[in-house]
């Protein structure tokens, strides 16, 4: 398993995150603040969301990640 090395702000526009999958071929996106995971948004979430709900302007990170346990909120990963 690899270490993630880049995250996102929950307040950061959601397709920064979604152009951050896309361009490095990532599974998954950690959304985080001050430093503490707090959510993930994945490849699977995308197509979902356009299905859904369309992307809206302004939409951001924090709008669609599913949130993490506090288990699975451990470092390390650092500030993108």
């Amino acid at each position: 398993m690899s270490v993630v090395t880049i995250r996102h702000e929950a307040s950061e526009g959601l397709l920064s995150v979604i152009q951050t999958i896309s361009e490095k071929h990532y599974c998954c996106v950690l959304i985080g603040e001050y430093d503490k995971p707090t959510g993930v948004i994945t490849e699977r979430d995308i197509p979902r969301l356009f299905a859904t709900h369309g992307l809206k302007e302004g939409m951001t990170a924090g709008d669609v990640m599913s949130l993490l346990c506090e288990s699975m909120a451990k470092p390390p990963f650092s500030k993108r």
